[in-house]
C-alpha cells in the first residue's frame, strides 16, 4: 500500500543531497545518522536533526508536509479567478471611458484615448490568456518489501498508466528516474452575439517525474508533477491534473500488486503432506509434470527425482500443481 511519509521524505532528500557529493551516499548518510543515534537520539530525531543542518528548518519539521494536493490545486484555480477579476476590471474601465467620452466636449481626444486603451487592454488580456504559468507539486510514496523490484516498477508504470488513463503517454527512463509526458485538451463553451460556441482548448504540457529508490527493502517513489497551463483555463487544468495524479497513484498500486512477493507456504514434502492432510487428502503419488510418470512423494526433503525421466522435482513446484486440484475440490 502507498504510504505518505515525512521522515522517509527527509531521508530521500538527504540521500539525493549526498548523492551529488559522493559515489556512496547511503553509507555516508547512515554513518551520520548512526553518530546521532549513539548520542541518544532516536532514528527519526537523527534524520530530522541532520535535515535541519543540511537544509535549514523546513515546513515538514513542524508537522506539515508542505501544501497538500488540494491546496496546490486551489492555488491553480485562484490564478483563474485573478485573471477573471482583471478582465472584469478592464471592462469596467472601458465602460467608464466610454461614458466620459460621451459626456466630454473633447470628443476627438477622449475617443482617441479610448481606442488606445482598448487596444492596449485587449493585447494585455490576450497575452495573459495564452500565457502558461508553471505549476509544481511533489510527494513521496512508499511501498514496503519491494525495494529490490524498483526496475520492474519503472517498466510497468507506463503501460499501466496508459491502460488506466486511456491516453497515449510518452515516457523515458534515465537511471532511477521515470518521466511521463502528456498534454491535455478540453472543451469550453463561449458565448458570442451569434450564440454559444464550443471550443477545443490546449491545457499545455504535463509531466510526471518519478525517482525510484530502494532504501532498506522499502521502495520510495519521489514524484514531481509539473504543468504549464494557460492562466485563462487554469481551473480546467486543475481538474485534469487531479485526475492525472490519481491515475499515477493507481498505476503504482497496481504495479505493487504485480511485483510484490507472494508468501511461500510449502518448503518441503513434510509440510506439503501436512497441508494436504488438513484438507482431508492423502496423496501417495503424483504425476510428473514433464513426462506424466507416477512419482511417489517422499517423507522429507524438498526435492525428489522422477524415476522415468530423471527430472528433479521441487516440493514448491508440486505444491503449485496440487493447489489447483485442492481449489477444485
Amino acid at each position: 500500500m502507498i504510504g505518505y511519509v515525512d521522515t522517509e521524505q527527509m531521508y530521500v532528500e538527504l540521500l539525493n543531497y549526498y548523492g551529488r557529493h559522493s559515489f556512496r551516499p547511503r553509507e555516508i548518510l547512515e554513518r551520520e545518522i548512526a553518530e546521532r543515534v549513539s548520542a541518544g537520539m532516536s532514528r527519526e530525531e537523527a534524520i530530522a536533526a541532520l535535515y535541519r543542518e543540511v537544509f535549514g528548518t523546513p515546513k515538514q519539521l513542524s508537522g506539515e508536509r508542505g501544501a497538500s494536493l488540494e491546496e496546490a490545486l486551489e492555488s491553480l484555480k485562484a490564478a483563474k479567478r485573478d485573471y477573471s477579476t482583471l478582465v472584469a476590471a478592464i471592462w469596467v474601465v472601458l465602460a467608464m471611458l466610454t461614458a466620459a467620452a460621451s459626456a466630454s466636449g473633447y470628443l476627438d481626444y477622449t475617443a482617441a484615448a479610448l481606442v488606445l486603451f482598448s487596444l492596449l487592454a485587449s493585447a494585455a488580456v490576450l497575452r495573459l490568456q495564452g500565457r502558461g504559468g508553471k505549476w509544481v507539486w511533489r510527494e513521496v510514496l512508499s511501498f514496503e518489501g519491494v525495494g529490490e523490484y524498483w526496475k520492474d516498477f519503472m517498466e510497468l508504470i507506463p503501460r499501466i498508466y496508459q491502460k488506466l488513463s486511456l491516453r497515449n503517454v510518452k515516457y523515458e527512463i534515465e537511471d532511477e528516474t521515470l518521466i511521463l509526458r502528456m498534454s491535455f485538451l478540453t472543451t469550453v463553451t463561449m458565448l458570442y452575439k451569434s450564440g454559444p460556441q464550443t471550443l477545443t482548448v490546449d491545457l499545455g504540457p504535463f509531466t510526471v517525474k518519478a525517482t525510484f529508490r530502494n532504501i532498506g527493502g522499502t521502495l520510495y517513489v519521489e514524484a514531481v508533477y509539473e504543468g504549464r497551463p494557460p492562466v485563462a483555463y487554469a481551473d480546467h487544468a486543475a481538474l485534469a491534473y487531479e485526475r492525472a495524479i490519481a491515475t499515477f497513484r493507481a498505476a503504482l498500486e497496481e504495479a505493487y500488486e504485480l511485483v510484490k512477493p507472494r508468501a511461500v507456504v510449502v518448503v518441503n514434502f513434510a509440510e506439503l503432506a501436512e497441508l494436504l492432510a488438513s484438507r482431508g487428502l492423502v496423496v501417495a503419488a503424483v504425476r510428473c509434470p514433464y513426462c506424466g510418470g507416477s512419482v511417489e512423494l517422499p517423507k522429507e526433503g524438498d526435492t525428489t527425482k522422477c524415476p522415468y525421466c530423471g527430472t528433479t522435482l521441487k516440493a514448491i513446484d508440486l505444491y503449485k500443481a496440487l493447489k489447483e486440484v485442492i481449489r477444485g475440490l
